[in-house]
């Protein structure tokens, strides 16, 4: 890696010494950390403003916390939902400060913003770590920056740019978030067909990493099933959800899709909880999957081995390393 410029705020980064004609590989504090930009995202890159910058650097963040190394927005279709995608709204970038502050580690009076602090010894420009935040916050520019800053201040999460107490009641709620919990939910079509999956490919790829798999159908209990099922996703560290859905012949031997929207369901109620989800789907059925995730980075798969190694990896790097 070489001395060079993001492509996409411009912002001093790394970039691979080589000359690759379908896009570029950077290293970018403003962007959040490494990533893979497609021509075409850099095409679109050009013609748009920091809204779209903005909205690139969520998504790479997004999928870096989620065990993606380096990310790439490579594809038009993805360049294109990316851009379709909604801004984050006041309280979501509140929250994303907090976890911010949880990946990193921040401990009780820890400053909050490096370059308020440096300003003071005659330093002007702004750090590296304040532009980490600023890609974990999807800050459009400084000038958001300050103007969080002073919300911070004001609802005395910071107190002369130190992280206070009450800031660490929010960030321990998300720490706690089964941060000893080794159970693992699995959240996918309780068929046979299903079974080789199951047996051969997630339950041994959880397992080798010292998580203990949960399947709703194959636990024993007395409750409602509702209740007893989102009281696992709670306890749970993470869910791994399988979204391969099968065409199966009717009663009069017509196609019908099978109906997963329990998934979803399970999905969505553990990203509610910040509890990481982990997207799974065999590859010839990636096109049943509902375009609003396809956003996510899914673990597409060709049988249950490749599934195996491709969830072990993705789990370990989220979890264990």
């Amino acid at each position: 890696m070489t001395e060079g410029k993001c492509a996409i705020w411009g912002t001093d980064a790394k970039a691979k010494d080589i000359h690759d004609p379908s896009g570029v590989w950077c290293d970018s504090a403003r962007a959040g950390g490494k990533y893979k930009l497609s021509a075409y995202a850099l095409h679109m890159l050009s013609e748009c403003g920091n809204e779209l910058r903005a909205k690139y650097t969520t998504w790479l963040v997004d999928q870096r916390r989620s065990g993606i190394i380096t990310p790439e927005i490579w594809s038009e279709d993805l360049t294109e939902r990316v851009a379709k995608s909604k801004l984050l709204s006041t309280s979501k970038r509140l929250e994303r400060f907090f976890l911010y502050c949880l990946d990193f580690k921040k401990r009780l009076g820890d400053k909050a913003f490096y370059s308020y602090a440096l300003r003071s010894l005659g330093a002007l420009e702004i750090t590296s770590e304040d532009m980490t935040l600023m890609a974990y916050c999807e800050f459009l520019d400084e000038a958001e920056l300050n103007a969080f800053s002073r919300f911070l201040h004001s609802s005395g999460y910071l107190d002369d740019n130190e992280l206070t107490y009450k800031a660490f009641e929010r960030i321990d709620e998300l720490s706690n978030n089964n941060a000893n919990s080794n159970q693992a939910f699995v959240a996918m079509w309780f068929d046979r067909k299903m079974d080789d999956v199951y047996v051969n490919g997630i339950q041994p790829a959880i397992e080798g990493e010292n998580f203990k798999p949960v399947r709703i159908d194959k636990e024993h209990h007395t409750k409602n099933i509702i209740d007893f099922m989102i009281g696992e996703i709670k306890r749970s560290k993470f869910i791994v959800a399988d979204f391969t859905s099968m065409i199966l012949k009717d009663g009069h031997d017509r196609d019908r899709q099978v109906d997963i929207g329990g998934v979803y369901f399970e999905a969505g109620y553990a990203l509610g909880l910040n509890i990481p989800v982990i997207w799974t789907c065999h590859k010839n059925h990636s096109g049943s999957i509902h375009f609003d995730l396809k956003q996510f980075n899914t673990i597409f798969y060709t049988d249950p081995d490749d599934l195996k190694l491709q969830l072990s990896t993705r789990i370990r790097a989220m979890f264990v390393t």
